[in-house]
């Protein structure tokens, strides 16, 4: 969906419908990404996960886009 580029925060919007929030790794150009907003992609992304006090926690930290040949 996008990226805010001072806080380096992404949102993609997967086929399921749910929204996964992080931060860029601090290797990606975010100047790379201004062509992919709001259009269809694949996300490359690390997610770490933990439990604590019996409740799962995830991560995500975004990679890199591609694009996903599908027209928008």
């Amino acid at each position: 969906m996008g990226v805010l580029h001072a806080s380096r925060s992404f949102e993609h919007k997967l086929d399921s419908g749910e929204v996964i929030r992080g931060k860029a790794d601090p290797s990606l150009d975010l100047a790379s990404l201004v062509d992919w907003y709001l259009k269809p992609c694949i996300a490359h992304v690390r997610v770490v996960r933990w439990t604590r006090a019996g409740r799962e926690h995830k991560r995500f930290t975004l990679r890199r886009l591609e694009s996903s040949g599908r027209k928008s």
